[in-house]
């Protein structure tokens, strides 16, 4: 072993490259340690280098041939790579304790990171769109995949045909069809302002969803899917809230029942009905019986008179048909009636079917006739009790108590409530009346079999 001590700007060879200034209280003179030789056919050497103050290294420095590689002919940094090809090129992970900057902070600027051979890379775009961008696939959570051209698939599936939207094993999917101009989802059709679930057909007309052609769109709720059109639905529609329609319907193209209802376990409600979230009827199904809740049935009518609620009526024999379709529903002729007992009657006013809309042959008239409705009674002398019998009377539109007074009695109903007339204080013409629920029963009593 030979110990050497020297000067380091005289004693290095030519090429070696280093060089060391302002060494503190040593301006001349470095100590260098250094293990030539640890016996014949040693290739390895051992530098112990101490130094106190700046370092200078004019030409490339190569620690252990690829550990760290200073490249100073293009002033580049290389960690585990023998020829650096970056500023810095590292083969390995790469551990940051805190924020990673790309690029500066100059406005304006795109930074890239750049991946592989530089074709494929995460780029950020802060000049136009101030927006990430990548033309590499995209891994999310291991089951989500973004590819760089532009497909989306969930699940395994990777066939790269086209633009999808790939579920598990690409058996179900969304297409961007570019010939088309469409999505299509399985056998499904999705154009602007169209979706066609489970339909192969013309796509005009079917599930207009907000602003379509000619359609100024609807504003729904967050949770909402507003459909402004028709829905056409192949399976089942399972809904575990309310069903809302704004003048739609259910139609069935294959003679199948284009509603079913059906409640699965216990008995109970199959259709509620309500008005601002308030209760106003039902279809229950109790004990094998389908009941509905509560029940008033009515009758097409027209007329071109002004009519209040539960004034009777009587037919004009004058009808017309709904829509106009002789085949269709009749519209019968109605007139307030003004005749005690009168035989004629269809019976109680109930109102238009659409009040805020014009009467027409397709917003009839509704009269009611069957299960219980309203009625306006006048005071003929006798108070009236549940279950009596009620006629028509001289009062225009009001019914009286059954007085047995003709050979038959054209009973329009009973009674549903009491009416104590020294308690009641309205008047019509100078009669007392009072409306009240009555339960329609269209029957003629002969009165001299029951005398």
């Amino acid at each position: 072993m030979k110990l050497t001590t020297f000067r380091l700007t005289t004693f290095l060879p030519h090429g070696v490259g280093a060089r060391v200034d302002n060494l503190a209280k040593a301006p001349y003179l470095v100590l260098f340690i250094i293990l030539i030789s640890m016996g014949v056919g040693t290739a390895s050497a051992l530098i112990t280098i101490t130094l106190s103050g700046d370092v200078i290294i004019t030409d490339s420095l190569n620690v252990d041939t690829d550990t760290l590689v200073v490249d100073s002919a293009n002033d580049r940094v290389g960690i585990g790579v023998a020829s650096p090809t970056q500023k810095l090129d590292v083969d390995g992970n790469v551990q940051v304790g805190n924020s990673l900057f790309v690029g500066t902070t100059t406005s304006g600027d795109v930074d890239s990171i750049w991946m592989a051979d530089g074709s494929e890379r995460i780029l950020w775009d802060g000049v136009t769109d101030n927006r990430f961008e990548t033309t590499a696939d995209l891994a999310i959570g291991g089951n989500a995949f973004v590819f760089g051209d532009g497909r989306l698939s969930i699940g395994t599936h990777d066939a790269k045909n086209d633009d999808f939207i790939f579920f598990d094993d690409g058996s179900e999917f969304l297409l961007w069809d570019e010939s088309a101009t469409q999505f299509r989802f399985t056998d499904a059709i999705v154009t602007p302002g169209v979706i066609q679930a489970g339909f192969n057909g013309p796509d005009v007309g079917y599930n207009r969803i907000g602003g379509g052609v000619g359609d100024s769109g609807v504003v729904a709720g967050p949770n909402d899917l507003f459909v402004t059109n028709n829905i056409q639905v192949g399976g089942n529609l399972i809904a575990k809230e309310a069903i809302a329609s704004s003048g739609g319907g259910f139609f069935s193209t294959d003679g199948f029942a284009p509603l079913s209802v059906s409640r699965v376990g216990n008995d109970g409600t199959l259709i509620h009905f309500s008005k601002d979230a308030s209760p106003v009827g039902s279809i229950v199904l109790l004990a094998g019986v389908v009941s509905y809740n509560a029940f008033t049935g009515s009758h097409y009518a027209w007329t071109d008179k002004v009519m209040q609620k539960g004034l009777l009526v009587s037919m004009t024999g004058d009808n017309q048909f709904l829509n106009d379709n002789t085949e269709s529903e009749i519209l019968y002729g109605i007139e307030i009636t003004s005749k005690k007992n009168d035989p004629a009657i269809l019976g109680t006013y109930l109102s238009l079917q659409e009040p805020d809309l014009e009467a027409d042959t397709n917003n009839p008239h509704l009269i009611m006739s069957e299960g219980n409705g309203e009625v306006w009674v006048a005071n003929t002398g006798e108070n009236i009790n549940p279950g009596d019998y009620l006629i028509s009377s001289l009062v225009p539109g009001h019914a009286m108590k059954d007085d047995r007074s003709g050979e038959t009695s054209h009973i329009v109903g009973r009674a549903a409530e009491p009416i104590m007339w020294d308690e009641v204080n309205e008047t019509i013409n100078g009669v007392k009346h009072q409306k009240i629920s009555i339960l329609f029963n269209f029957v003629p009593l002969n009165n001299q079999i029951l005398n």
